[in-house]
């Protein structure tokens, strides 16, 4: 029993020390619609006001396709966007952190897992299959590194223009397939952004209750192996 109650003890503390930094990052923004697709004229054009949120776990790791300067991370969350009473939201949030590089430093939420994963009105008669939006800092300052920061400073940036976009299924009869176009383009003029960090003690509580029943279970595996000896 002594032996149980001290792994007990030890997963809390690993539990404790893995968690206690992280947060999720709720990111709020607004722009202006710099180009838009034949399908959505009259609907969305030029000089719209869009807005949007998304949001990430900054204890996300990074993606094993990460390299030099840029890092990948898959953090699962939601991505939405409003413009002209249009809106929608999309899964499967991929954040992308580049640092230093030739153009600076730029800081992309590229929400994708196809159209089956968008819920929301149809942009030129279409799910939505991608919602792109990109800070950049031409001065190569804003990020310190390639890990995901725990908040943002829209000041920080000289935020357009940097390639936010929509992206929607368009049916190419030249080439006789289904294609991605950007249906609306856009320039992100500014942002906000709320961390909340997640309460260490539901994952340790979580953590803990896993780890005891493994130990509950191995012991209780380890009598059955002495009474059939």
């Amino acid at each position: 029993m002594r032996g149980v109650i001290v792994s007990f003890l030890l997963i809390c503390s690993f539990s404790l020390s893995v968690t206690a930094n992280a947060a999720i990052v709720y990111v709020d923004w607004s722009g202006i619609v710099s180009d838009s697709h034949w399908s959505v004229a009259g609907t969305i054009d030029i000089g719209d006001t869009i807005t949007g949120s998304f949001s990430y776990d900054d204890a996300t790791p990074p993606s094993p396709e990460s390299f030099f300067y840029t890092s990948y991370y898959e953090t699962y969350h939601d991505s939405s966007f409003s413009v002209n009473g249009l809106s929608g939201t999309t899964s499967g949030n991929r954040i992308t952190v580049s640092n230093d590089t030739a153009s600076g430093d730029q800081f992309a939420s590229l929400a994708t897992l196809g159209t089956e994963a968008y819920s929301g009105d149809l942009i030129g008669g279409q799910p939505v299959h991608a919602i792109d939006v990109r800070f950049g800092d031409s001065a190569g300052t804003a990020l310190m590194d390639t890990s995901l920061p725990s908040e943002l400073d829209s000041s920080d940036f000289d935020l357009p223009p940097w390639g936010s976009r929509i992206e929607i299924p368009i049916y190419d009869f030249l080439e006789d397939e289904w294609v991605w176009t950007s249906a609306v383009k856009f320039d992100v003029t500014d942002f906000t952004t709320t961390t909340v960090p997640i309460p260490a003690a539901v994952w340790l509580f979580g953590s803990a209750l896993a780890g005891l029943g493994w130990l509950r279970r191995k012991q209780t595996a380890q009598v059955h192996l002495n009474e059939l000896s």
